[in-house]
């Protein structure tokens, strides 16, 4: 028998139960998962070419299709903000930069678009407080040490880079940031334990999150959580030869200082 978790919601909310394992209804999309991001009203799966939303089943509720390459995604105040690095000339010549960030609202119907020329190839996203913060990938697959996070206002006004070493050698830049409490959790492909959080603002690394999750983390919004400190990590499901992704959700949480699998 499948275990289930069991959240306990704020007074009038009604009472719902989520699977130890969320499993992305549509399986073949053209890329791997590239981020999540959650709020009481679903999950939002960032893939290739393609935004999806989800109920905590994993059903599809809507979705959107994007220019290649979307990267990361995250959710504030009702809409969600997808980084996006276009990877076709087309494009680019169509809207005269490489690097953007589209705005849908929770149905996932388009709102805006904003240039990014300060971070021309973005990734990673997410807000904490007034600001964005958006990875830049400028290094590309070669090894290296330092990355660089753009800092935005929270109407898009760039304010200037933070630069990250988490002490091993990283390919590309920042996969997945995430806002958790009072500091973020930025994940690379990395030669060792590339998933760290950092305090703000000086974005030192403070502690390592106990697995990857560079396609993709969120928290459990509040709402539902019932008091919990619980994170849904994402992974991607097909390989490179097969060309058919999907994505699932694995849950942790936070018990005694220690983030752990979910104890069901």
């Amino acid at each position: 028998m499948k275990k289930t978790l069991f959240l306990f919601l704020l007074p009038g909310l009604a009472a719902m139960t989520f699977a130890t394992e969320i499993v992305c209804e549509k399986q073949g999309f053209n890329g791997h998962l590239q981020g999540i991001a959650a709020d009481k009203t679903g999950i939002y799966w960032s893939f290739y070419d393609t935004v999806v939303k989800t109920d905590y089943t994993g059903k599809i509720t809507a979705s959107a299709t994007v220019p290649p390459h979307a990267g990361d995604l995250c959710v504030s105040e009702g809409k969600i903000y997808v980084s996006l690095t276009y990877y076709h000339k087309a494009d680019i010549q169509r809207d005269g930069g490489k690097g953007w960030v589209y705005i849908f609202d929770q149905n996932l119907q388009f709102r805006q678009k904003i240039a990014l020329p300060d971070t021309p190839a973005p990734d990673g996203i997410t807000r904490l407080g007034d600001r964005f913060y958006v990875a830049g990938n400028d290094f590309g697959k070669a090894l290296h040490r330092v990355n660089t996070i753009s800092l935005y206002s929270a109407d898009w006004k760039y304010e200037g880079r933070a630069q990250v070493d988490i002490g091993v050698p990283t390919a590309y830049g920042a996969q997945t940031l995430n806002a958790v409490g009072d500091r973020i959790l930025a994940a690379f492909y990395a030669k060792g334990k590339g998933s760290h959080f950092l305090t703000l603002p000086d974005m030192k690394p403070v502690e390592p999150f106990p697995c990857a999750v560079s396609v993709g983390m969120a928290v459990m919004p509040p709402e539902l959580a019932g008091g919990r400190e619980i994170y849904l990590v994402a992974k991607s499901t097909g390989t490179h030869k097969d060309k058919q992704w999907g994505g699932r959700i694995l849950i942790y949480e936070r018990l005694n200082g220690k983030i752990v699998p979910a104890d069901l």
